[in-house]
């Protein structure tokens, strides 16, 4: 009873507090009363002006309150390309491939990439396994294991596996080149430029060290810079499409070397879109603004000025583009594009083109995205 009667004298007292400040608490069936202007209680009332209702509080005068406005961060995470499995053979020497360019594999839009190897998932008993530059090595093989294990990396806290099969077979797996594609230079170009990057990271022989041998014919020269291909004493008016021939370890592959007539050519090999992040691609909506993100690298000796990335999806006339903006020599940049997918798009698969380009380079990928019901 007698907590009771003090809850009653509290709810009383602040009830007379609230009174005091033009508020007024009706204790009928459970409501509040709100007296608005001249003291009425219980009306609706339109287009009047209500006052202040902090007014005669103390620090409160006016109906214009700021509030800070905090706009989301969206740290946007990182995604692996599918790894695929790999062999080595039993017994194999310390520093043997592994996986190379593994950390190619990984793109985070905004972050630096960091990786990992997950430690308690393989057999590390067994053998060790480390990174060295952008490939995935092997050392301290316990010369009699084999048999199959999962490998789990780590980018930016985001996991992808491939399994790693180290076979009994003692022989020797073959070489194998990724899809190579066509470049195109500019007719008298000069010593050192950019054929094709990486060019030697496009073979893997999982247990033997890669040589690579390239034949041509042409009037100029050919040679590696580490894994780049470059190019010296082109004959200043040599044009046309010149196979370029490669051999690594017994497994052939070419690509088309094309040094086109016109004095300002597409300089493919220049301008690099080294990658290109579309989130959630499978499962995009009609009506979705569609953010793009890429990273560019200028792998030339000059400075690209005026540099425009557009992006379109042919079939549904839909176009965005961003720019223009420079890439200093040897320099990385990333940037962001908002492409908008009409409201009235079927479902279907889209391919969309991106293009960046100046009037001396110009570079294009495609991209797949899904639009879904």
């Amino acid at each position: 009873m007698k907590k009771f009667i003090s809850i009653a004298l509290i709810f009383i007292f602040l009830a007379m507090q609230a009174n005091a400040h033009g508020f007024g608490f009706g204790f009928g069936y459970g409501f509040v009363d709100i007296p608005t202007t001249g003291g009425n209680t219980g009306e609706i009332i339109d287009n009047v002006n209500l006052g202040n209702p902090f007014e005669g509080l103390s620090g409160i005068n006016s109906w214009d309150i700021p509030l800070p406005i905090i706009p989301p961060v969206i740290n946007y995470p990182a995604k692996w390309n599918k790894l695929q499995d790999q062999h080595i053979s039993k017994g194999s020497a310390d520093y043997t491939m592994v996986y190379p360019d593994i950390k190619g594999q990984c793109n985070d839009p905004d972050d630096p990439e960091k990786f990992k190897i997950v430690p308690f998932i393989f057999s590390s008993n067994k053998y060790d396994l480390f990174f060295s530059g952008e490939d995935l090595l092997i050392k301290n093989l316990d010369s009699d294991y084999k048999g199959k294990d999962q490998i789990v990396v780590s980018c930016n806290g985001v996991f992808a596996s491939f399994n790693l099969y180290i076979n009994g077979y003692t022989g020797n797996y073959p070489a194998k080149w990724d899809d190579l594609h066509d470049v195109t230079i500019a007719k008298g170009s000069k010593d050192k430029t950019m054929i094709y990057e990486d060019l030697a990271k496009q073979c893997n022989d999982p247990d033997d060290a890669k040589i690579i041998k390239v034949t041509w014919d042409g009037d100029f020269k050919l040679y590696f810079s580490q894994y780049d291909l470059l190019i010296k004493k082109l004959d200043k008016d040599l044009t046309g499409t010149f196979p370029i021939n490669l051999n690594c370890n017994g497994v052939k592959a070419s690509f088309d070397l094309i040094i086109s007539e016109y004095k300002r050519a597409f300089y493919e090999n220049e301008l690099m879109l080294s990658s290109i992040y579309i989130d959630d691609a499978d499962h995009v909506k009609a009506g979705d603004v569609l953010p793009i993100y890429f990273t560019m690298k200028n792998s030339g000796d000059d400075k690209l000025e005026n540099i425009r990335i557009t992006a379109i999806i042919a079939e549904l006339g839909a176009r965005a583009n961003i720019g223009p903006f420079d890439v200093r020599e040897g320099k990385k940049t990333q940037k962001q594009l908002m492409l908008e997918i009409p409201e009235w798009t079927p479902a279907g698969t889209y391919y969309v083109a991106i293009y960046s380009s100046n009037n001396d380079v110009r570079r294009i990928k495609y991209r797949e995205i899904i639009v879904t019901e």
